[in-house]
């Protein structure tokens, strides 16, 4: 595993083509992975796996997308990649992590939206909103930052 970079965009859109069978916009990849932490993952000199965000708020991060190749799921790569991007992300000041899930999206099955949203729970990430095809999920980052573990929300 590695950061990503804007360099990796390409890389990132041509995984997304191949496995989701969908569009990628490879300018707003690049912009986004120059913004904030990613992960890359490999399989030798193939890229495999990717994980990337953007600032959403100075102290908050939007994870945007992660995707692992079909040929390389339930492996522990998921977990070993979200760990790494959660302390890639509290190295560089953010305290809170978003992301959604969404049956919406072009491709998207339900069980394959009901596999990730477990996934995500089981990573720590709390579902904030659920509405009838998405769930915007969050993750407290910093020490003592969780709200429903006690701290106080600023004023």
């Amino acid at each position: 595993m590695r950061p990503g970079g804007p360099d990796d965009a390409l890389a990132i859109a041509a995984l997304i083509r191949r496995e989701n069978r969908r569009p990628a916009d490879v300018a707003a990849i690049a912009t986004s992975l120059g913004t904030a932490p990613s992960i890359l993952a490999f399989d030798g000199p193939e890229m495999v796996a990717f994980f990337y965000g953007r600032p959403f708020a100075p102290d908050i991060v939007e994870m945007q997308n992660m995707l692992i190749a079909q040929s390389h799921r339930r492996r522990g790569l998921g977990r070993a990649m979200v760990a790494r991007i959660e302390d890639d992300l509290r190295a560089a000041g953010y305290r809170a992590a978003i992301g959604a899930n969404s049956i919406l999206h072009p491709g998207a099955t339900p069980e394959r939206c009901m596999a990730a949203r477990a996934f995500w729970v089981r990573m720590g990430w709390r579902i904030l909103l659920a509405t009838g095809g998405s769930v915007v999920l969050v993750r407290w980052l910093g020490p003592g930052a969780d709200p429903a573990e006690g701290e106080a929300m600023p004023g």
